[in-house]
């Protein structure tokens, strides 16, 4: 019998549960050039999500329960991090270095460089760079 597979035709999103879901929005639009492309208004059990796009790549940020935050490690358990791919890496460093950005862990490999920073609420994210 042959298997069936299921092709998938992209990732849409990743989800950002945050404490505070209008400055995270805020941002990834002020720091990271992200637009807000729908807002889901607040209702009495939660504030507003947020979908945010730059370029073909979107996010969602939706209200957390409140429990602590976690400053995520590269190495920590589950999802670690989204990654942002840049045309150049250098370029990129200095723009979010003005924003007041650190990006830190910096590896070069043969085909790419990446580092990493936290945003806001301490969500971890890759900038990288594939060598042409």
């Amino acid at each position: 019998m042959n298997e069936v597979k299921m092709n998938f035709k992209e990732i849409m999103h990743v989800g950002i549960m945050a404490i505070d879901s209008l400055s995270l929005a805020n941002w990834y639009k002020e720091k990271l050039g992200f637009r807000v492309v729908y807002k889901l208004p607040p209702t009495n059990k939660r504030s507003e999500v947020y979908w945010l796009k730059s370029g073909n790549n979107m996010i969602e940020i939706v209200p957390s329960n409140k429990n602590k935050i976690h400053y995520r490690s590269i190495k920590d358990p589950g999802i670690s991090h989204f990654s942002i791919v840049v045309q150049n890496f250098e370029e990129k460093l200095e723009y979010l270095n003005k924003k007041g950005i650190k990006v830190e862990n910096i590896h070069e490999f043969k085909e790419f460089k990446c580092g990493f920073f936290n945003d806001l609420e301490g969500n971890l994210v890759e900038v990288l760079s594939f060598h042409n």
